[in-house]
């Protein structure tokens, strides 16, 4: 009987290990994809939906509604809290007194001559001078959502060029909720206003947040707004919006937001740190906003300056 050759047996011995080595790497390589799939899997369930980025003072872009025939206030304005905040626009009709507050810090957009015409053909008084604010704030309103970078701002708040903000209480308050959902913030009016001819779920009856302890948007809410900024905001659209809105621009920024966005407002009863007066809130709560009460400049910038001493201990250093 011949004998095999030892190079045959060897031949044999190492084509059955590569075999068995092929085998094995396929396999481990099949077993260590499907646990890197499952771990993948694990990783993915447990992972949380992203969180709004925590809110710092530089969150927050301030709207004040300012008007050239009352430059005090608005100056009194900056003078006692607005110096101290990172972001804040003066919307306003007329510039303010540049050597007070920095040019960069002012939208300047008188009527339109569009609409100027229109306007005086209102015979009502009061409800033309109205028009004219709302129209100017929406305006500005529009041209900020263009210019504004909101990896930065987080929330909107408007106030009028009489209202004394502390940040350091609103910061607190806006960690309960985040600015990447849908929000309409603020202390409403009195008493729900007529829809205009809209039906809503309230009897054909809206309730709007006031401009005087402030109004807040997430961004969120901002975005929507920015996405159909050319048609909310066409000189149109706004006429439209602020006549129907006879009592000023807190109904139209209402109107805006509730019946055009869907976003309704939120008036929690935590929001009492919101003041519409000075001594208002007997609860000794922490205020958040205050609606000063003085009816002439002179007064009320000595109410700003009063509040800054009490809750800041100092003006602004050029005034002090």
């Amino acid at each position: 009987m011949r004998s095999i050759p030892p190079a045959f047996l060897l031949t044999l011995l190492g084509l059955f290990c590569a075999v068995n080595l092929i085998i094995f790497y396929h396999h481990s390589s099949y077993m260590f994809l499907k646990l890197k799939a499952w771990a993948l899997l694990v990783k993915t369930l447990q992972t949380k939906p992203p969180a709004a980025p925590s809110l710092t003072g530089g969150g927050i872009l301030y709207l004040v509604k300012a008007c050239g025939r009352f430059e005090r206030r608005s100056i009194s304005l900056y003078d006692s809290w607005g110096w101290r905040v990172d972001h804040i626009v003066f919307s306003t009709d007329q510039l303010l007194n540049e050597s007070r507050i920095p040019l960069v810090k002012q939208r300047v957009q008188p009527v339109p001559a569009s609409l100027v015409g229109r306007m005086q053909s209102i015979p009502q008084p009061a409800i033309r001078k109205h028009a004219e604010s709302c129209v100017v704030t929406l305006l500005n309103l529009a041209r900020i959502l263009e210019e504004t970078d909101f990896q930065q701002v987080e929330w909107l708040m408007v106030v009028d060029d009489d209202t004394f903000v502390l940040e350091k209480n609103l910061l607190p308050y806006l960690g309960n909720f985040s600015s990447l959902g849908k929000y309409y913030l603020g202390l409403s009016n009195a008493e729900p206003l007529p829809l205009y001819g809209r039906r809503g779920k309230d009897g054909g009856l809206i309730a709007v947040a006031a401009t005087a302890p402030g109004i807040l948007y997430s961004k969120g809410l901002l975005n929507d707004m920015r996405e159909r900024n050319r048609t909310l905001f066409t000189a149109d659209a706004v006429y439209k919006q602020c006549v129907e809105a006879q009592y000023g621009d807190d109904v139209a920024l209402g109107l805006l937001s509730q019946v055009q966005l869907n976003a309704s407002l939120i008036a929690r009863p935590d929001l009492r740190g919101f003041h519409w007066h000075t001594e208002q809130d007997p609860r000794n709560v922490q205020p958040i906003t205050i609606h000063t009460e003085q009816q002439f400049a002179a007064s009320r910038l000595q109410e700003m300056h009063a509040l800054a001493l009490r809750y800041f201990g100092s003006l602004k250093p050029s005034i002090a």
